[in-house]
């Protein structure tokens, strides 16, 4: 199971339900260094296979590893790609004796709580138009030009044209290009199958982030955009 992004589901009570099923995946992988905020790099892999990362990554070289040195048990270099690493594994550690289970539970409970707020925040707002709804703690939205946002002429991406998805492809990488340039906010954006480009706001377990945040993030690209796009 790639858990990279979403694993940390699973320190939530309230949103693990996400993650049903993953007790019978034969292997995961979880980033902390992504939702938990950990420094690059802090990656776990767990597997059910004992000593299957010895098999595959084994270096039986004497130069190296000797079967009598104390503790070569425990010796990493022996079961990863990387041979020689940093211990990234005390960084996870450090982290969840200052935080808790408590205190982890509280910031994925917080991402998610922020992003269920931007996600209403983006519905009941004529000038944007979610991608998707409830994934998680991403956030996916168009910002709309007025000239595709009124009536019929409002953009829908299972009805629309060519020329208007097109047209839309090109709106949030103007957007995003002019708040970089203005200082304001980094947002990324990006393209899914045929559906032209749509802002992704991605909300990790940043206990600082509050509604306000969302609220001035939503608002900088509809004012860019507005000024930006005032006429086709």
């Amino acid at each position: 199971v790639d858990a990279a992004w979403g694993g940390a589901v699973l320190l939530s009570r309230r949103h693990r339900h996400l993650m049903a099923g993953v007790e019978h995946a034969d292997s995961l992988t979880w980033d902390a260094h992504k939702m938990m905020g950990l420094p690059v790099q802090c990656t776990a892999f767990l597997t059910r296979h004992k000593g299957v990362l010895h098999r595959c990554h084994g270096l039986q070289v004497s130069y190296l590893f000797q079967a009598e040195m104390a503790g070569c048990e425990h010796d990493l270099g022996t079961r990863s790609i990387q041979c020689g690493r940093r211990n990234d594994a005390l960084k996870l550690w450090l982290c969840w004796h200052a935080f808790g289970d408590s205190g982890w539970e509280a910031r994925v409970d917080h991402a998610l709580d922020l992003a269920e707020y931007a996600h209403q925040q983006v519905a009941r707002d004529p000038r944007f138009l979610l991608v998707l709804h409830g994934v998680y703690a991403n956030v996916s939205f168009w910002y709309l030009p007025p000239w595709l946002r009124e009536g019929e002429k409002r953009f829908d991406p299972t009805t629309a044209s060519p020329e208007a998805r097109q047209a839309l492809h090109h709106v949030a990488p103007r957007i995003r290009a002019e708040l970089r340039r203005e200082g304001k906010v980094m947002i990324n954006y990006q393209p899914l199958g045929a559906l032209p480009n749509f802002f992704r706001l991605v909300l990790p377990s940043a206990g600082v982030c509050t509604r306000q945040d969302i609220d001035g993030v939503l608002g900088l690209i509809a004012e860019v955009g507005d000024r930006l796009f005032s006429s086709p």
